[in-house]
Order: structure tokens, then C-alpha cells, then sequence
């Protein structure tokens, strides 16, 4: 079980994947948010709720 939870973590790393994981988890039997929210969060890339847009790739970090 150690083992995949650093495979996740590894694979979460990767900017690349953070759009399809946020496409995973954004259904309501998980986080129940909207999925452009969460895309947003973990991309770093988004509004920032003030009229301005975040262009934060490294917002979220996955450190094991």
C-alpha cells in the first residue's frame, strides 16, 4: 500500500497530470466541487477570485 501511495504522489508531481486528476477527484463522491475549481487549484492556474488570474504551476507541491 506504501508503494502506491508514492507511485501517486510521484505521478501527481507532473504538472501534465494534474488535469486528469483533477478530472478524477472533482465528482461528488469525492470532493464534490466543480471540476474547472479544482483544475484550477491544482494547476495553478485560475482566477484568483479578485478579478486577477494565478499563473502558479508550483501553488500545489506533492512532496512525499
Amino acid at each position: 500500500m506504501l508503494r502506491a501511495v508514492v507511485d501517486a504522489i510521484q505521478y501527481s508531481r507532473e504538472s501534465a497530470h494534474r488535469e486528469k486528476i483533477a478530472e478524477a477527484i472533482a465528482p461528488r463522491q469525492y470532493l464534490n466541487q466543480p471540476e474547472d475549481v479544482v483544475k484550477a487549484v491544482l494547476t495553478g492556474t485560475g482566477p484568483d477570485g479578485k478579478g486577477g488570474m494565478i499563473d502558479d504551476p508550483e501553488r500545489i507541491n506533492f512532496d512525499p
